[in-house]
Protein backbone atom coordinates (compact mmCIF):
# COMPACT_ATOMS: atom_id res chain seq x y z
CA UNK A 1 0.00 0.00 0.00
CA UNK A 2 1.16 3.75 -0.89
CA UNK A 3 1.29 6.07 1.94
CA UNK A 4 -1.42 8.83 1.61
CA UNK A 5 -1.09 10.50 4.96
CA UNK A 6 -0.40 14.25 3.25
CA UNK A 7 -3.73 13.66 1.42
CA UNK A 8 -5.81 12.31 4.42
CA UNK A 9 -4.61 14.28 7.27
CA UNK A 10 -5.37 17.41 5.82
CA UNK A 11 -9.04 15.68 4.78
CA UNK A 12 -9.74 14.71 8.23
CA UNK A 13 -9.70 18.28 9.59
CA UNK A 14 -12.62 19.34 6.76
CA UNK A 15 -14.57 16.52 7.50
CA UNK A 16 -17.64 17.60 10.22
CA UNK A 17 -18.23 13.99 11.13
CA UNK A 18 -18.00 12.07 14.69
CA UNK A 19 -16.07 9.38 14.96
CA UNK A 20 -16.26 5.95 14.03
CA UNK A 21 -17.91 7.64 10.75
CA UNK A 22 -15.24 10.03 10.37
CA UNK A 23 -12.56 7.15 10.35
CA UNK A 24 -14.90 4.92 8.12
CA UNK A 25 -15.11 7.76 5.43
CA UNK A 26 -11.04 7.93 5.35
CA UNK A 27 -10.68 4.06 5.22
CA UNK A 28 -13.08 4.58 1.88
CA UNK A 29 -10.99 7.53 0.53
CA UNK A 30 -7.67 5.86 1.17
CA UNK A 31 -8.77 2.67 -0.53
CA UNK A 32 -10.15 4.35 -3.67
CA UNK A 33 -6.77 6.62 -3.46
CA UNK A 34 -4.87 2.69 -3.53
CA UNK A 35 -7.25 1.76 -6.48
CA UNK A 36 -6.46 4.77 -8.69
CA UNK A 37 -2.78 4.39 -7.94
CA UNK A 38 -2.67 0.42 -9.23
CA UNK A 39 -4.73 1.54 -12.19
CA UNK A 40 -2.07 4.22 -12.94
CA UNK A 41 0.85 1.85 -11.71
CA UNK A 42 -1.12 -0.91 -14.22
CA UNK A 43 -0.98 1.32 -17.59
CA UNK A 44 2.84 1.92 -16.74
CA UNK A 45 3.62 4.89 -15.50
CA UNK A 46 6.34 5.58 -12.78
CA UNK A 47 5.48 5.45 -8.96
CA UNK A 48 5.99 9.11 -8.18
CA UNK A 49 3.55 9.59 -11.53
CA UNK A 50 0.95 7.05 -10.65
CA UNK A 51 0.95 8.49 -6.99
CA UNK A 52 0.92 12.23 -8.37
CA UNK A 53 -2.45 11.55 -10.59
CA UNK A 54 -4.10 9.53 -7.89
CA UNK A 55 -4.34 12.59 -5.89
CA UNK A 56 -5.17 15.09 -8.51
CA UNK A 57 -8.10 12.61 -9.01
CA UNK A 58 -9.31 12.98 -5.28
CA UNK A 59 -8.86 16.15 -5.12
CA UNK A 60 -12.49 16.63 -3.21
CA UNK A 61 -13.75 20.27 -2.94
CA UNK A 62 -15.66 21.29 -0.60
CA UNK A 63 -19.05 20.36 -1.95
CA UNK A 64 -18.16 16.85 -3.21
CA UNK A 65 -16.73 16.62 0.53
CA UNK A 66 -20.50 18.16 1.62
CA UNK A 67 -21.88 15.60 -0.73
CA UNK A 68 -19.88 12.55 1.64
CA UNK A 69 -20.93 13.75 4.92
CA UNK A 70 -24.58 13.95 3.54
CA UNK A 71 -24.08 9.96 2.44
CA UNK A 72 -22.44 8.89 6.04
CA UNK A 73 -24.67 10.95 8.74
CA UNK A 74 -27.68 9.47 10.27
CA UNK A 75 -31.24 11.48 9.42
CA UNK A 76 -31.06 12.67 13.13
CA UNK A 77 -27.73 13.95 12.55
CA UNK A 78 -28.98 15.67 9.59
CA UNK A 79 -31.26 17.63 11.77
CA UNK A 80 -28.96 18.90 14.27
CA UNK A 81 -26.07 19.61 11.21
CA UNK A 82 -28.38 22.17 10.23
CA UNK A 83 -26.77 23.98 12.79
CA UNK A 84 -23.28 25.14 13.09
CA UNK A 85 -20.89 23.26 15.47
CA UNK A 86 -20.58 26.05 17.83
CA UNK A 87 -24.25 26.40 17.56
CA UNK A 88 -25.33 22.86 18.42
CA UNK A 89 -22.92 22.75 21.24
CA UNK A 90 -24.25 26.06 22.73
CA UNK A 91 -27.95 24.13 22.20
CA UNK A 92 -26.81 20.94 24.03
CA UNK A 93 -25.63 23.16 27.15
CA UNK A 94 -28.55 24.58 27.03
CA UNK A 95 -30.67 21.74 27.38
CA UNK A 96 -28.41 20.64 30.72
CA UNK A 97 -28.36 24.03 31.84
CA UNK A 98 -32.20 24.12 32.13
CA UNK A 99 -32.89 20.63 33.46
CA UNK A 100 -30.43 21.20 36.46
CA UNK A 101 -31.06 24.22 36.98
CA UNK A 102 -34.81 23.43 37.87
CA UNK A 103 -33.48 20.70 39.91
CA UNK A 104 -30.86 22.72 41.30
CA UNK A 105 -33.77 25.67 42.61
CA UNK A 106 -36.27 23.10 43.34
CA UNK A 107 -33.17 21.35 45.78
CA UNK A 108 -32.02 24.33 46.56
CA UNK A 109 -34.43 26.66 47.24
CA UNK A 110 -35.33 23.51 49.81
CA UNK A 111 -32.34 23.22 51.32
CA UNK A 112 -31.58 26.83 52.16
CA UNK A 113 -35.15 27.64 53.28
CA UNK A 114 -34.43 29.28 56.86
CA UNK A 115 -37.61 27.23 58.67
CA UNK A 116 -36.93 24.43 56.96
CA UNK A 117 -33.18 24.43 57.90
CA UNK A 118 -33.99 25.20 61.72
CA UNK A 119 -36.78 22.68 61.61
CA UNK A 120 -34.52 19.78 60.67
CA UNK A 121 -32.66 20.62 63.73
CA UNK A 122 -28.38 19.97 63.81
CA UNK A 123 -28.33 16.64 62.37
CA UNK A 124 -29.07 18.22 58.67
CA UNK A 125 -25.57 19.24 58.41
CA UNK A 126 -23.93 16.01 57.86
CA UNK A 127 -26.41 15.55 54.72
CA UNK A 128 -25.59 19.25 53.73
CA UNK A 129 -21.90 18.65 54.27
CA UNK A 130 -22.24 15.47 51.95
CA UNK A 131 -24.54 17.32 49.30
CA UNK A 132 -22.06 20.22 49.06
CA UNK A 133 -18.68 18.06 48.99
CA UNK A 134 -21.05 16.29 46.22
CA UNK A 135 -21.46 19.29 43.89
CA UNK A 136 -18.29 20.74 44.38
CA UNK A 137 -16.79 17.18 43.05
CA UNK A 138 -19.54 17.74 40.02
CA UNK A 139 -18.43 20.80 39.40
CA UNK A 140 -14.56 20.49 38.80
CA UNK A 141 -15.99 17.30 36.87
CA UNK A 142 -18.05 19.16 34.62
CA UNK A 143 -15.06 21.43 34.38
CA UNK A 144 -12.81 18.42 33.11
CA UNK A 145 -15.09 17.14 30.89
CA UNK A 146 -16.96 20.03 29.05
CA UNK A 147 -15.10 22.81 29.16
CA UNK A 148 -11.38 21.74 29.74
CA UNK A 149 -11.88 18.77 27.53
CA UNK A 150 -9.76 16.97 29.14
CA UNK A 151 -10.84 12.89 27.68
CA UNK A 152 -7.82 10.93 28.93
CA UNK A 153 -9.26 7.96 29.35
CA UNK A 154 -7.63 6.41 32.86
CA UNK A 155 -9.00 10.18 34.36
CA UNK A 156 -12.47 10.27 32.93
CA UNK A 157 -14.70 8.10 35.41
CA UNK A 158 -11.94 9.27 38.01
CA UNK A 159 -14.74 10.70 40.93
CA UNK A 160 -17.73 9.94 39.44
CA UNK A 161 -18.06 6.85 41.72
CA UNK A 162 -17.88 9.26 44.76
CA UNK A 163 -20.44 11.49 43.89
CA UNK A 164 -22.74 8.73 43.79
CA UNK A 165 -21.47 7.85 47.20
CA UNK A 166 -22.52 11.38 48.49
CA UNK A 167 -25.85 11.13 46.78
CA UNK A 168 -26.54 8.23 48.35
CA UNK A 169 -24.98 9.16 52.11
CA UNK A 170 -27.13 12.32 52.25
CA UNK A 171 -30.43 10.05 51.74
CA UNK A 172 -28.91 7.34 54.39
CA UNK A 173 -28.08 10.23 56.65
CA UNK A 174 -31.43 11.25 56.59
CA UNK A 175 -32.81 8.30 57.10
CA UNK A 176 -30.56 7.22 60.08
CA UNK A 177 -30.97 11.32 61.93
CA UNK A 178 -34.74 10.39 61.34
CA UNK A 179 -34.18 7.51 63.58
CA UNK A 180 -31.34 9.16 66.16
CA UNK A 181 -34.92 11.62 66.17
CA UNK A 182 -37.43 9.30 67.18
CA UNK A 183 -34.95 7.41 70.07
CA UNK A 184 -34.96 11.14 71.44
CA UNK A 185 -38.14 11.68 71.53
CA UNK A 186 -39.23 8.37 72.99
CA UNK A 187 -37.34 9.10 75.99
CA UNK A 188 -38.81 12.07 75.94
CA UNK A 189 -42.17 10.58 76.13
CA UNK A 190 -41.21 8.18 78.76
CA UNK A 191 -40.67 10.80 80.75
CA UNK A 192 -43.54 13.58 80.13
CA UNK A 193 -46.54 10.89 79.03
CA UNK A 194 -49.10 13.89 79.04
CA UNK A 195 -46.82 15.89 76.28
CA UNK A 196 -47.17 12.79 74.19
CA UNK A 197 -49.11 14.24 71.32
CA UNK A 198 -46.60 17.22 71.53
CA UNK A 199 -43.42 15.25 70.83
CA UNK A 200 -44.64 12.97 68.42
CA UNK A 201 -45.73 16.41 66.45
CA UNK A 202 -42.36 17.83 66.68
CA UNK A 203 -40.38 14.59 65.84
CA UNK A 204 -43.12 14.24 62.77
CA UNK A 205 -42.17 18.11 62.01
CA UNK A 206 -37.90 17.39 62.14
CA UNK A 207 -38.24 14.09 60.29
CA UNK A 208 -40.35 15.55 57.35
CA UNK A 209 -38.14 18.55 57.14
CA UNK A 210 -34.67 16.65 57.72
CA UNK A 211 -36.02 14.19 54.80
CA UNK A 212 -36.97 17.13 52.54
CA UNK A 213 -33.59 18.43 52.41
CA UNK A 214 -31.53 15.22 52.28
CA UNK A 215 -33.69 13.50 49.80
CA UNK A 216 -33.79 16.53 47.82
CA UNK A 217 -30.27 17.50 47.98
CA UNK A 218 -29.53 13.76 47.44
CA UNK A 219 -31.78 14.16 44.15
CA UNK A 220 -29.77 16.80 43.06
CA UNK A 221 -26.54 15.25 43.78
CA UNK A 222 -27.58 12.24 41.55
CA UNK A 223 -28.69 13.83 39.04
CA UNK A 224 -25.21 15.42 38.55
CA UNK A 225 -23.66 11.90 38.73
CA UNK A 226 -25.93 10.61 36.14
CA UNK A 227 -25.06 14.03 33.29
CA UNK A 228 -21.33 13.16 33.90
CA UNK A 229 -21.44 9.58 34.09
CA UNK A 230 -23.50 9.80 30.38
CA UNK A 231 -20.90 12.19 29.30
CA UNK A 232 -18.17 9.74 30.41
CA UNK A 233 -19.59 6.65 28.75
CA UNK A 234 -19.75 8.82 25.38
CA UNK A 235 -16.47 9.19 25.76
CA UNK A 236 -15.16 5.52 26.20
CA UNK A 237 -17.28 4.96 23.58
CA UNK A 238 -15.90 6.82 20.88
CA UNK A 239 -12.51 5.91 22.49
CA UNK A 240 -13.39 2.36 21.53
CA UNK A 241 -14.65 2.76 18.65
CA UNK A 242 -11.32 4.69 17.59
CA UNK A 243 -9.41 1.72 18.88
CA UNK A 244 -11.23 -1.09 16.79
CA UNK A 245 -11.01 1.54 14.04
CA UNK A 246 -7.38 2.12 14.19
CA UNK A 247 -6.81 -1.90 14.30
CA UNK A 248 -8.72 -2.44 11.74
CA UNK A 249 -6.29 -0.43 9.60
CA UNK A 250 -3.04 -2.21 10.81
CA UNK A 251 -4.07 -4.70 9.71
CA UNK A 252 -4.57 -3.38 6.05
CA UNK A 253 -1.04 -1.90 6.51
CA UNK A 254 0.25 -5.00 7.23
CA UNK A 255 -0.33 -5.69 3.99
CA UNK A 256 -1.59 -8.68 1.98
CA UNK A 257 0.01 -10.72 5.13
CA UNK A 258 -2.03 -9.14 7.72
CA UNK A 259 -5.14 -11.00 7.01
CA UNK A 260 -3.69 -14.11 6.72
CA UNK A 261 -2.87 -13.72 10.35
CA UNK A 262 -5.99 -12.52 11.46
CA UNK A 263 -7.02 -15.89 10.39
CA UNK A 264 -4.50 -17.80 11.99
CA UNK A 265 -5.36 -15.98 15.40
CA UNK A 266 -8.83 -17.15 14.71
CA UNK A 267 -8.05 -20.53 14.17
CA UNK A 268 -6.01 -20.49 17.10
CA UNK A 269 -8.42 -19.24 19.40
CA UNK A 270 -11.12 -21.93 18.56
CA UNK A 271 -8.36 -24.82 19.06
CA UNK A 272 -7.76 -23.34 22.30
CA UNK A 273 -11.44 -22.88 22.89
CA UNK A 274 -11.94 -26.51 22.45
CA UNK A 275 -9.20 -27.67 23.97
CA UNK A 276 -9.86 -25.97 27.27
CA UNK A 277 -13.69 -27.12 27.18
CA UNK A 278 -12.61 -30.67 26.47
CA UNK A 279 -10.49 -30.62 29.81
CA UNK A 280 -12.98 -28.45 31.94
CA UNK A 281 -15.08 -31.79 31.14
CA UNK A 282 -12.53 -34.54 31.21
CA UNK A 283 -13.38 -35.31 27.75
CA UNK A 284 -10.85 -36.20 26.21
CA UNK A 285 -8.07 -39.69 25.90
CA UNK A 286 -4.07 -38.73 26.52
CA UNK A 287 -2.28 -39.89 23.92
CA UNK A 288 -0.35 -38.87 20.60
CA UNK A 289 -3.45 -37.26 18.85
CA UNK A 290 -4.25 -35.14 21.89
CA UNK A 291 -0.56 -34.37 21.97
CA UNK A 292 -0.75 -33.21 18.33
CA UNK A 293 -3.91 -31.36 19.13
CA UNK A 294 -2.20 -29.34 21.57
CA UNK A 295 1.12 -28.87 19.36
CA UNK A 296 -1.47 -27.57 16.56
CA UNK A 297 -1.83 -24.51 18.78
CA UNK A 298 2.01 -23.81 18.86
CA UNK A 299 2.25 -24.43 15.25
CA UNK A 300 0.02 -22.46 14.13
CA UNK A 301 1.25 -19.45 16.35
CA UNK A 302 4.89 -19.94 14.78
CA UNK A 303 3.44 -20.31 11.52
CA UNK A 304 1.83 -16.78 11.80
CA UNK A 305 5.28 -15.62 13.47
CA UNK A 306 6.59 -16.83 10.18
CA UNK A 307 4.15 -14.70 7.81
CA UNK A 308 4.92 -11.65 9.99
CA UNK A 309 8.81 -11.84 8.83
CA UNK A 310 7.52 -12.52 5.42
CA UNK A 311 6.01 -9.67 5.35
CA UNK A 312 8.46 -7.39 6.78
CA UNK A 313 10.72 -8.77 3.96
CA UNK A 314 7.97 -7.77 1.15
CA UNK A 315 7.32 -4.38 2.70
CA UNK A 316 11.45 -4.21 2.62
CA UNK A 317 11.17 -5.57 -0.68
CA UNK A 318 8.96 -2.92 -1.80
CA UNK A 319 10.47 0.36 -0.45
CA UNK A 320 13.98 -0.87 -1.73
CA UNK A 321 12.05 -1.36 -5.14
CA UNK A 322 10.70 2.41 -4.81
CA UNK A 323 14.05 3.76 -3.95
CA UNK A 324 15.50 2.12 -7.72
CA UNK A 325 12.64 3.42 -9.37
CA UNK A 326 12.49 6.84 -8.26
CA UNK A 327 14.33 9.98 -10.02
CA UNK A 328 15.08 10.79 -6.29
CA UNK A 329 15.22 9.69 -3.18
CA UNK A 330 11.51 9.67 -0.93
CA UNK A 331 11.68 9.55 2.85
CA UNK A 332 8.13 9.15 2.89
CA UNK A 333 8.00 6.10 0.39
CA UNK A 334 11.03 4.56 2.38
CA UNK A 335 9.21 5.04 5.71
CA UNK A 336 6.42 3.28 4.62
CA UNK A 337 7.43 0.60 3.55
CA UNK A 338 9.41 -0.40 6.29
CA UNK A 339 6.06 0.79 8.09
CA UNK A 340 4.24 -2.05 6.58
CA UNK A 341 7.19 -4.60 7.69
CA UNK A 342 6.86 -3.96 11.36
CA UNK A 343 3.11 -3.60 11.24
CA UNK A 344 2.63 -7.66 10.02
CA UNK A 345 5.91 -8.36 12.22
CA UNK A 346 4.39 -7.37 15.00
CA UNK A 347 1.01 -8.83 14.48
CA UNK A 348 3.02 -12.06 14.05
CA UNK A 349 4.98 -12.29 17.37
CA UNK A 350 2.11 -10.95 19.04
CA UNK A 351 -0.20 -14.19 17.68
CA UNK A 352 2.96 -16.33 18.53
CA UNK A 353 3.11 -15.26 21.93
CA UNK A 354 -0.66 -15.60 22.91
CA UNK A 355 -0.31 -19.07 21.35
CA UNK A 356 2.97 -19.93 22.98
CA UNK A 357 1.04 -18.87 26.32
CA UNK A 358 -2.29 -20.60 25.80
CA UNK A 359 -0.50 -23.49 24.81
CA UNK A 360 1.51 -23.60 28.18
CA UNK A 361 -0.89 -23.27 30.16
CA UNK A 362 -3.26 -26.09 28.27
CA UNK A 363 -0.01 -28.54 28.37
CA UNK A 364 0.13 -28.04 32.19
CA UNK A 365 -3.38 -28.41 32.69
CA UNK A 366 -3.68 -31.38 30.89
CA UNK A 367 -0.65 -33.06 32.29
CA UNK A 368 -2.65 -32.68 35.94
CA UNK A 369 -5.89 -33.90 34.69
CA UNK A 370 -3.86 -36.97 33.47
CA UNK A 371 -1.94 -37.63 36.89
CA UNK A 372 -6.16 -37.30 38.18
CA UNK A 373 -7.00 -39.80 36.07
CA UNK A 374 -4.02 -42.30 36.44
CA UNK A 375 -4.93 -41.57 40.15
CA UNK A 376 -8.32 -42.59 39.87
Amino acid sequence: MTDFTDVLDPLSSRLPLPQPARSRVLLEIAADLEDAYRHYRDAGLPEPEARRRAMEAFELSDEALAELVQVHTSPFRKLLDRLSGQAQSRWERAVLIVVAASVAIIAVEMMLRETVIRDAGTLVWPALICGMSGLLLGLSKFYQLYIKQDHEIRSVRRGLDAIAALAGAQVLLGFLACWLYLYKYAELISSNVANTFNYLFEWLLSSAALLSVSISGGLFTAFIWFVLAQRAAGIEDAEAEERRTRMLYAVQMAGPTGWIIVFLSLVIAALIVVKAVQLSRRSFAPGPAWDSGLNAILFWGAFAAVLGFLGQCYGIYNAMKAIGQASQFSPSVTAFGFFISFTSTMLGLGVLVVAAFCWYVLRFWSRRVERSLVAT
